[in-house]
């Protein structure tokens, strides 16, 4: 088999001429059979003279025809049959109907048949013979039987592709559509789901590939988790919008991915909304090295903004996305700057600098376990350091502030959704009495990928083959993907007045525990068998539910009929600042009593469950990134 394997190596034009020398010979001998079988004796070679320019005409005639159709073009890989018949009729007619115009003295009907059907048999056989030997290797290497789901044009066109290589063979279909059961496509059958597990036993099926791309999200959804208890790996084709938009191609495989899971789709943008404070304008994103304000940076770079300015204290996440962006957008005017929000004199000599039309404020504590241990730095972050940013935005007149917050700042039980929910009364405190700046605030749950998710811990345990480690079993979760929260962000400040609220309708939330199974599942593994389901208790601060909206009556609908807009303040402006006074001196020493006691004056919902945490302890037992 090497010497054949290298042939298939061969440049393409090389093999194309070794298929037409091979069409060659297929006519030469197809037409010295049907002249012997004519004569009831074969033709001796001295004879053959005699039927030169027969055999001439023959070449040339079936060679042409079979290179306009296509024949050359076509490799060895990819046998037409269609294409091979369409080819030695035409040829033969046309080889028939000069003979007789000619009116060469040998042609016969008989002749001329017997030279139809063996130029077809010769020419198949041999094109069969030369890709069995230089493909077939499955007699060595079995190939992988596959289950593919989605017998439309996207599966039976993966079916073919696959079925040409040498790794995998297709050994049925399933698919919902009753027209089509019990019926061939592509010469493999195709089955009603309901079989899946006896063919998945039968064959000895370890992958099965969604082959689906045009339903929605959340038909996926419905089907990835009927397939989720078998014990297969389940792979997609990209959807149709991956696939003009020219991301990927038809044929590619992707893994599973966890958004698929979430029985919703993507809320789509207005892209109207998206340019709206950012197309030639100069915008700022504080935090712009982590999950949610790098893909702030990708989403407003491809609004093609005058400038983009990313304001970050972590220097590495900083290095990392202006590298990023400055391979991906090269014609982007984008200015990198190491820098604190706590730190006043830095933030505003940038403002100033570069007269900012836009700021998203996405730096942020927002670590649950971690911000619980260490609460007076997170007062200081996430309150002082938006006061600062928002007081700044106010005195150099920026347009448009948007304030990146959470879910977990609707009746907060732990510091970090308590400091957020502060940070959300300072942004609307300052917003009553703009009258240049829009403010606007952005909640949203958990981001799918982000540094905060639990997927890729998720992820990681599986891969490890690990215990995955929940910490209650009804602990649910709304959730969203990177993209989709950043397009929120841009649209609610497109769509802002002054101090309201957005969110996203986020559809059902998640259970944690059905999440964890399901991925498990999807790996091609089975829960409480190949990997175990440890729970681990609630963390401190840490919620079985998370909420939207304080006073879900106080919802109001926006242009955007996905996102929803509410005003969730009633304070006192004096009491406000003098609380939130005091409890920036009671971070700065380090008096956890005082901060817990000032935070629940601000914030009268907020409910801590756990004892008070000494304040940067040492290294935590079960750390968990947070769900």
């Amino acid at each position: 088999m090497g010497l054949f394997r290298k042939l298939a190596d061969l440049p393409r034009r090389a093999k194309l001429y070794m298929l037409w020398l091979t069409d060659v010979l297929a006519i030469i001998l197809a037409l010295y059979i049907a002249l012997s079988l004519t004569q009831h004796s074969l033709l001796l070679f001295s004879e053959l003279s005699v039927y030169r320019l027969l055999f001439l005409g023959s070449v040339l005639v079936k060679t042409l025809v079979f290179y306009a159709v296509g024949l050359h073009r076509s490799v060895l890989k990819y046998i037409s049959s269609e294409l091979l018949w369409k080819g030695v009729v035409l040829s033969s007619l046309l080889f028939g109907i000069l003979l007789v115009v000619m009116t060469y003295p040998a042609y016969s009907f008989v002749l001329w048949v017997n030279d139809f059907v063996w130029t077809f048999l010769l020419v198949l056989g041999i094109r069969s013979l030369a890709r069995f030997l230089v493909y077939a290797e499955s007699i060595h290497h079995p190939r992988k039987p596959l289950i593919i789901y989605g017998a439309g044009m996207a599966g039976s066109q993966l079916a073919k592709t696959l079925s040409a290589g040498r790794e995998f063979k297709i050994v049925a279909f399933v698919d919902d559509n009753p027209q089509i059961q019990s019926h061939l496509v592509g010469g493999i059958m195709v089955y009603n789901p309901v079989f899946l597990p006896k063919l998945i036993g039968d064959y000895g099926v370890e992958t099965l590939l969604l082959a689906m791309p045009s339903i929605s999200r959340s038909e996926q959804a419905t089907i990835l988790n009927s397939l989720a208890s078998l014990p297969v790996t389940v792979k997609t084709v990209p959807t149709l919008e991956e696939i003009v938009s020219g991301q990927t191609g038809i044929n590619t495989l992707l893994s599973v991915s966890v958004k698929d899971l979430l029985n919703r789709d993507e809320v789509l943008p207005d892209e109207s909304l998206l340019a709206a404070d950012i197309r030639g304008k100069v915008v700022l994103v504080t935090g712009a090295g982590g999950s949610i304000g790098s893909e702030l940076c990708r989403q407003i770079a491809r609004q093609k903004p005058q400038q983009l300015i990313l304001y970050e204290l972590n220097e590495f996440a900083l290095y990392q996305i202006d590298l990023e962006l400055s391979e991906t957008f090269p014609d982007l005017a984008c200015l990198p700057y190491l820098g604190s929000v706590t730190d006043p004199a830095r933030l505003r000599a940038v403002l100033t600098q570069h007269r900012v039309n836009t700021i998203y404020h996405a730096a942020a504590y927002k670590h649950v376990p971690l911000v619980e241990h260490n609460a007076g730095a997170a007062v200081i972050n996430n309150i002082l350091g938006t006061r600062i940013v928002a007081e700044a935005a106010l005195d150099h007149a920026i347009n448009t502030f948007v304030l990146i917050s959470t879910d977990k700042a609707v009746r907060p039980t732990n510091v970090m959704g308590a400091t957020k929910r502060v940070a959300e009364l300072i942004l609307q405190s300052i917003a009553s009495s703009s009258t240049t700046t829009r403010f606007s605030i952005v909640r949203f749950g958990n981001v799918l990928g982000s540094t905060g998710s639990v997927v890729p811990r998720f992820t990681d345990q599986i891969r490890a083959g690990k215990a995955i480690t929940v910490t209650h079993p009804e602990v649910t979760r709304y959730f969203m993907s990177i993209p989709e929260a950043a397009r929120l962000v841009i649209q609610a400040g497109a769509m802002g007045g002054q101090g309201e609220i957005f969110l996203l309708d986020m559809g059902k939330p998640v259970k944690i525990y059905d999440l964890a199974k399901q991925m498990i599942y999807l790996s091609g593994l089975l829960p409480e068998i190949d990997i175990p389901i440890k729970i681990t208790g609630l963390r401190p601060g840490e919620k079985l539910y998370e909420e939207l909206l304080i006073d879900r009556k106080k919802a109001m609908p926006t242009k955007h009929p996905k996102i929803f807009m509410a005003q969730d303040y009633d304070g006192n402006i004096g009491d406000l600042h003098r609380y939130i006074d005091q409890l920036l001196q009671a971070a700065q020493t380090g008096d956890m009593m005082a901060i817990r006691k000032y935070l629940q004056a601000l914030i009268p919902e907020y409910q801590p469950k756990d004892k008070v945490l000494p304040l940067a302890p040492a290294r935590l037992e079960n750390n968990q990134i947070i769900a």
